[in-house]
């Protein structure tokens, strides 16, 4: 109904025939509403870029999972050595803390200071 109301409008102020408002708004709905095979087509095309991004993503979340595995994997090698160091040069391993405690503190005197 706004449309033919419009097109009327169009027609009286332009001075264009009521014929011609009534090709162009149907020439309008033509374009903006497309074919049933456009449609199809524009359908397929989002299916088939959101199965690529899904595969994407899991791809992403499967790589994620190995390298958090992995980096847990280091971590216990690591604390291993650490516990296995710690029982054979315990006032090694005390030392070693106590130094690094006093570098923390030393830069975070620094820090909060300038």
């Amino acid at each position: 109904m706004p449309d033919e109301m419009d097109a009327a409008a169009s027609a009286a102020s332009g001075g264009e025939s009521a014929a011609q408002a009534e090709s162009s708004n149907s020439m309008i709905e033509k374009t903006l509403g497309g074919s049933l095979e456009d449609k199809r087509s524009l359908r397929s095309a989002g299916e088939a870029v959101s199965s690529q991004v899904a595969a994407a993503t899991t791809a992403a979340m499967e790589r994620g999972s190995e390298l958090a595995s992995t980096a847990s994997e280091q971590v216990q090698s690591y604390a291993g050595e650490l516990v296995a160091f710690t029982r054979r040069r315990p006032l090694a391993a005390l030392m070693g803390a106590a130094i690094f405690g006093l570098l923390i503190g030393v830069f975070r005197r620094k820090r909060s200071s300038g």
